[in-house]
């Protein structure tokens, strides 16, 4: 502190005009030729009118400096924008679908369920699909199964009620997971009859019947008939005629809307 104030006296003495606020620690006014700039390493150097008017990347690298001294900066610092950013949402509520729902459980029995499942997406193509599910039928003597697509996928209705119990069973031995997981926890399950409607998309694909299969294996068929998804079957186009085996339950089975995402 002592050399710099002693330093501006000389340069007052020396008759150079100095603005009487400015004090001996006000450094930027007292930067000598020669002198080494304490942060940067820079040395305080004399430019020339020919070199100001030159570009600086010319001239730069002719300035001294310390062996230690940091780099030159080349580029400017960016400037903020004057424009706020709209920052998109991070959590996008995913699209909401209503469908039809009906319940496996047979009405008025307190045990039974009808077989009533989209066939797992291992299976293939409906085609191939349906194929598998006709083996499945006769190796379980199912009885008459409707079939239906959304062109993607195949859902299958075995209008029998089934012990329940024994539906778990089968549901778990052939890949029906989704049934066997539902049907062990509630006693039944919910399962989509319809195209899903989404909330911005519309309607996604309408379900198709396919044909009523597997008629050959009736006599083998053990379990009564579900009167409720028989009604169910014939509702969604696809009439089966029942033989002399005895119905179970009423005829209304359990039909629900839902949303899910």
């Amino acid at each position: 502190r002592a050399s710099r104030k002693e330093l501006l006296e000389q340069v007052v003495q020396a008759g150079h005009p100095v603005d009487t606020k400015i004090t001996a620690d006000i450094r930027r006014i007292i930067r000598l030729p020669g002198s080494v700039h304490g942060k940067t390493g820079w040395i305080c150097s004399i430019l020339t009118l020919e070199q100001l008017q030159q570009p600086f990347k010319k001239w730069m690298d002719s300035l001294k400096r310390h062996d230690a001294a940091i780099d030159m900066p080349k580029k400017s610092k960016s400037k903020k924008s004057f424009f706020t950013r709209v920052k998109k949402p991070s959590n996008i509520e995913p699209e909401k679908y209503a469908s039809i729902e009906v319940s496996t459980h047979v009405p008025g029995t307190k045990n039974r369920s009808a077989f009533l499942e989209w066939l797992p997406k291992n299976w293939g193509e409906p085609q191939e699909a349906v194929k598998k599910a006709l083996d499945f039928c006769a190796l379980y003597s199912l009885g008459a199964t409707a079939f239906w697509t959304d062109g993607e996928r195949t859902l299958m209705l075995t209008p029998r009620a089934i012990p329940r119990e024994q539906l778990v069973k089968i549901a778990k031995k052939n890949g029906f997971l989704n049934l066997k997981k539902e049907v062990e926890k509630k006693d039944h399950a919910w399962i989509r009859i319809s195209g899903e409607f989404g909330e911005h998309s519309g309607w996604g694909g309408d379900l198709i019947p396919i044909n009523v299969l597997a008629q050959e294996t009736n006599s083998d068929c053990i379990w009564p008939w579900s009167q409720a998804h028989l009604q169910l079957a014939e509702n969604m186009g696809l009439p089966m005629q029942k033989d002399g085996t005895e119905g179970s339950g009423n005829e209304q089975p359990s039909i629900r809307i839902v949303q899910r995402k």
